[in-house]
């Protein structure tokens, strides 16, 4: 019958029992519709089963068609093959974590590389700068060999003129005795007019000046201080400012034989630098440096304000050797000391005192390879050159 036959998707029947539910229901009486209630049992099964009922057709034909041997031998190689394919899956996710790392180190590198590439171009930036910074300091130093030059023809054109000076005095001097001669040859002849004793106009321009005698009685010097700051070097002027760890230099040429005496004052401690060679004279044109021509004082920044006075003295200068002969000195004492010689060596302020100016002659002891004794300033004084530097210290 056309109700009775088996779905496409049926499992195939086992035809042994097929042919034993055949034969019992030959045998055995049942009612009619009982082959119809089983299959609309069978069918209901189905649809409640849904999806799954594959899995039950699979599992029967696993279990009843395939023998023991062949189903453990098919288990156990789709076990392997579960294994095999989880080890695969594991290797190929830690390459891709490898592959992963790899290429942020990559992005780095690029990263750092790209960083380095700015910096060589800020380096070559630099390096021009560099080079225009020593171009400008190639043109500087130009101007500056230019300004010594003129300063150079104009401290000659000085001695010059200084020359001339000595020269016309020496005139005066030589006009004074003829005009002498001539007063005492025209008084002898008893009524004879007396000669004229008028001056040349040359003559009388001079006559304001200085004599050689008073020229000999001045003392002169050449003294100088070196600020050392940083790479800066300079000669310090008499009001000068300096910052903590500056180094200090002190030069003294006298232009005679002369006392040297170099004093420290910073407010609380007053030293005389030089006290082992301040009795000792120093001869015409030696140079006096201190600490040593290689050596420096350094500034501690201890005190707000320091002071350094030089004295030089073609004689020696009781007061102070005997001043500084104490283990002590006070302030009140060195302080009226001081103003006493700066008072009586009087410098002469015609000068220009924060200029170079070259002293004629040959300078001896001196290290002409230190380029800061161009630089030092003549002072002069009549009975001693006293000259005070004064250092406003920074920290």
């Amino acid at each position: 019958m056309e109700h009775n036959r088996l779905s496409q998707h049926e499992a195939p029947r086992d035809p042994e029992l097929a042919e034993a539910f055949e034969a019992f229901i030959q045998q055995t009486t049942v009612p009619l519709d009982f082959h119809t209630r089983v299959m609309a049992r069978v069918q209901q099964r189905r649809s409640r089963r849904g999806r799954w009922g594959w899995s039950e057709r699979w599992w029967t034909w696993w279990t009843h068609d395939w023998s023991p041997l062949g189903v453990w031998a098919a288990t156990v190689c789709a076990l392997l093959s579960l294994a095999f394919n989880l080890g695969l899956g594991y290797y190929t996710w830690k390459h891709r974590q490898a592959i992963t790392a790899l290429g942020q180190e990559l992005t780095a590198t690029r990263a750092q590389m790209h960083q380095a590439q700015a910096d060589q171009h800020q380096l070559a930036a630099l390096q021009e700068q560099v080079q225009r910074a020593i171009q400008d300091s190639a043109a500087l130093r130009h101007e500056l060999t230019t300004a010594q030059l003129q300063v150079h023809a104009a401290q000659a054109e000085s001695h010059q003129w200084q020359d001339r000076l000595t020269e016309l005095t020496n005139q005066l001097a030589a006009l004074q005795q003829q005009a002498q001669r001539q007063t005492h040859q025209a008084q002898e002849p008893a009524g004879a007019p007396a000669p004229s004793t008028s001056m040349p106009a040359a003559v009388e321009d001079v006559r304001a000046s200085s004599s050689p005698a008073l020229a000999r009685d001045r003392v002169r010097a050449k003294v100088g201080i070196q600020v050392h700051s940083g790479e800066h070097t300079a000669s310090a002027k008499t009001t000068e400012t300096v910052k903590t760890g500056d180094f200090l230099r002190v030069y003294v040429v006298p232009e005679g034989e002369a006392y040297v005496y170099v004093v420290h004052n910073d407010g609380e401690n007053v030293t005389l630098l030089n006290a082992q060679n301040a009795t000792t004279k120093v001869t015409k044109g030696e140079l006096v440096t201190l600490p040593a021509p290689e050596q420096f004082y350094q500034i501690n920044g201890r005190s707000e304000k320091e002071s350094i006075t030089v004295l030089c003295s073609p004689t020696e200068l009781y007061e102070v050797a005997s001043l500084f002969s104490g283990p002590n000195v006070t302030q009140h004492n060195w302080l009226s000391l001081e103003k006493a010689l700066l008072d009586k060596s009087k410098i002469d302020l015609s000068q220009p005192t924060d200029k170079p100016l070259r002293v004629a002659g040959n300078v001896r002891a001196m290290n002409n390879n230190d380029p800061f004794l161009n630089t030092l300033v003549i002072y002069s004084g009549k009975s001693l050159v006293a000259k005070k530097y004064d250092f406003q210290v920074q920290k």
